[in-house]
């Protein structure tokens, strides 16, 4: 099963809004009595701008669970960057202890990975063990996806303690 998180305009909106403030700011500062101040000000809403532009507006993420023949299965995540696809993650579904919605409640990790698509959209959190190590990924699925993993999921019984990342 494939799940591709669609994108919201919402980064795109904002990169541009600070990319242009930036820019406006740095024209400014040419008359202000005091540049030195909002030239860093204008430097600092660039460079958020290009970060937010490459992070979530120009960066695809897929989801895919992938179904083995004994019955196991794992999570990929790949992200694309322009003609380049990378693998970022792969887990067995089999070491879940917690799939939860992350909208206030942050589940106690040692490590968090995100892979989310939009700024601000539905975080789903899959906390996972590796050795004695508690790893959270946080995806942006919709319901089907996560029945689909809690279905393949062995959250209720014994845990085991595969890991891949």
């Amino acid at each position: 099963m494939i799940y591709t998180p669609r994108k919201s305009k919402k980064s795109q909106y904002l990169s541009v809004l600070f990319i242009v403030s930036g820019f406006a700011a740095m024209a400014l500062s040419a008359i202000m009595p005091s540049p030195g101040v909002v030239q860093i000000v204008s430097m600092v809403l660039i460079i958020a701008g290009i970060q937010m532009l490459v992070r979530f507006f120009l960066t695809d993420y897929r989801y895919i669970i992938d179904d083995k023949d004994d019955g196991s299965a794992d999570l990929i995540v790949c992200r694309r960057q322009g003609k380049k696809d990378v693998k970022v993650c792969h887990v067995s579904l089999s070491c879940v202890t917690d799939i939860c919605k992350r909208s206030g409640k942050h589940p106690k990790a040692d490590a968090r990975y995100n892979y989310m698509q939009n700024p601000a959209g539905e975080e789903i959190s899959l906390t996972f063990l590796d050795g004695e190590r508690t790893c959270e990924i946080i995806i942006e699925c919709d319901e089907s996806f996560v029945s689909a993993i809690k279905s393949r999921t062995s959250v209720s019984g014994d845990v085991q303690t595969r890991f891949a990342m």
